[in-house]
């Protein structure tokens, strides 16, 4: 187990940048917006939610990045998604953010973060109890 998420963590690590966008891994609802609030989380650690505008460069069409959306601006953030919501200030720099979700192995899956030129990624597991992370958010600049 332990050779296996050292394996999925080092695939992460090097593809990152390379996956395209969007949600490719069939996940109930439930793990959709527990993935999506783990991610926005993580994101507030990085960026303060109340001085940081945020604009989703993809479409959001699908469960986890609707929820992130949806949390996001819970958290504080001004998003701006695929021309629903606009931001009215017009001297604001946007931050540009897309997503991926896949799976990488058997029972192992990814979410990448794109903020910017920074890159976030962590691995999850899929267990008896749900989805538990199978390491520490990563982050390359």
């Amino acid at each position: 187990m332990q050779k296996a998420l050292i394996a999925a963590l080092l695939l992460t690590t090097l593809s990152a940048c390379t996956a395209p966008y969007g949600n490719y891994a069939a996940l109930p609802d439930a793990t959709n917006a527990q993935l999506a609030d783990e991610t926005a989380q993580e994101l507030t650690v990085l960026y303060p939610p109340a001085r940081t505008h945020l604009s989703v460069s993809q479409p959001v069409n699908d469960a986890y990045g609707m929820e992130l959306v949806k949390q996001l601006r819970e958290a504080g953030y001004a998003v701006q998604d695929d021309d629903k919501e606009t931001i009215s200030a017009a001297d604001t720099e946007l931050l540009p953010i897309s997503y991926t979700v896949d799976g990488i192995s058997n029972g192992l899956y990814r979410i990448t973060l794109r903020a910017s030129s920074q890159v976030l990624s962590r691995v999850y597991s899929a267990t008896n109890d749900g989805f538990v992370p199978a390491g520490s958010w990563t982050r390359k600049e």
